[in-house]
C-alpha cells in the first residue's frame, strides 16, 4: 500500500461543539491517497491502521466521527484493486 498525504491542517476546526477537543488537545485534519502496490486486492477501512504521529513519536488514532472545516472525514472501508 503507497500512502501519499495531500493536505494537512493543523489545528483544524470541527464543525460542531461536541467534536471540540478537550482543554490542551487540538484537531488535526490529514486528507491522504491510498494506491494499491500489491498483487492482492484492498479491501478493507483506512481508519483501522491509520495513525498521526507526534515530533516526539506519540501517536494518535483516527477519528472517523469528527467533521471539520478541512473537509469531511473519509475513512470508510474502501477497495483498491492490485
Amino acid at each position: 500500500m503507497d500512502v501519499t498525504v495531500v493536505k494537512v491542517v493543523d489545528p483544524a476546526s470541527a464543525t460542531d461543539t461536541f467534536s471540540s477537543p478537550k482543554a490542551g488537545m487540538r484537531l488535526v485534519a490529514v486528507q491522504f491517497r491510498l494506491g494499491n502496490t500489491g498483487t492482492a486486492v484492498y479491501d478493507d477501512s483506512p481508519s483501522s491502521g491509520a495513525r498521526l504521529a507526534d515530533s516526539q513519536g506519540q501517536q494518535f488514532n483516527a477519528s472517523i466521527t469528527t467533521n471539520t472545516t478541512a473537509g469531511p472525514g473519509h475513512l470508510r472501508e474502501r477497495r483498491l484493486r492490485a
